[in-house]
């Protein structure tokens, strides 16, 4: 098979299915993984996908963003179980930050049925806002800037600067794809600086992801795993991730 012919099948494969993996081509073509990574550096070169860890996948699914209030709908019972975990981490008095996310917002139901937690919660999600604003032990405070509809959330300059004004105990942050370099993604430029600031004036971070999100990637990077203090997850790590979790001093915190 030509050259033109392999990548060709390359990209009908990436449309049909989103992502490629190189062992898998490299069987059903009858060549060499390397002759497979030629191509998909060409492909990629040629801006038609995108390579990642062991494959490639297509441009549109680094853009790719399920609307909040989907996510809110799905993987529910692990994500209130990465929740209760995330409970146990807040002290009475504390000032916390909650990311915008489905994990978050069963956080934030979960405060609420907390009686004696006194607590400041500043957060950029719509929908945690209104669960939490009943709640007369909790001062809630709502980050300004820019609505973003799909997503139930505010961003922009304006959310970044008003973060300056705060100083944070625990940030309980989210994400939409952890890749293999274990870097957390998202597909949108705007949220970079928000979650970094998020790290900048939080005494401790917290990183709640479930495991659909590990080898996962989307167009922009934000910060590495190391830069947590916390993982909260319900994910069953391999060695590699553990000892980098230890190396990094990330403590790692699981769920069954």
């Amino acid at each position: 098979m030509f050259p033109v012919e392999r990548q060709k099948y390359i990209l009908e494969e990436i449309k049909n299915h989103g992502f490629v993996k190189v062992d898998d081509l490299s069987k059903e073509l009858g060549v060499s993984s390397m002759t497979i990574h030629r191509d998909l550096d060409l492909l990629e070169k040629k801006r038609k996908l995108r390579k990642k860890y062991g494959g490639a996948v297509r441009i549109n699914e680094l853009l790719n963003e399920t609307a909040s209030s989907k996510r809110r709908t799905e993987n529910t019972k692990i994500k209130k179980k990465i929740a209760y975990k995330a409970l146990e981490l807040i002290n009475h008095g504390d000032v916390i930050l909650l990311d915008g996310g489905s994990t978050n917002f069963e956080l934030a139901k979960l405060i609420n049925d907390k009686e004696h937690l006194n607590l400041t919660v500043i957060t950029n999600d719509l929908n945690i806002a209104v669960t939490l604003c009943p709640n007369t032990k909790v001062r809630l405070i709502m980050i300004g800037g820019v609505v973003d509809g799909n997503n139930e959330l505010t961003s922009g300059s304006l959310a970044n600067s008003f973060l300056d004004n705060f100083s944070i105990d625990k940030s309980f942050i989210g994400t939409q794809a952890i890749n293999e370099e274990m870097y957390i993604m998202t597909t949108q430029e705007k949220k970079i600086t928000l979650k970094k600031k998020y790290l900048e004036r939080s005494a401790q971070n917290i990183l709640v992801t479930d495991k659909t999100k590990f080898g996962e990637d989307r167009l922009f990077k934000i910060t590495q795993i190391k830069d947590f203090d916390y993982l909260i997850t319900d994910a069953k790590l391999n060695k590699e991730l553990k000892k980098y979790c230890v190396h990094n001093s990330v403590k790692l915190l699981t769920i069954d």
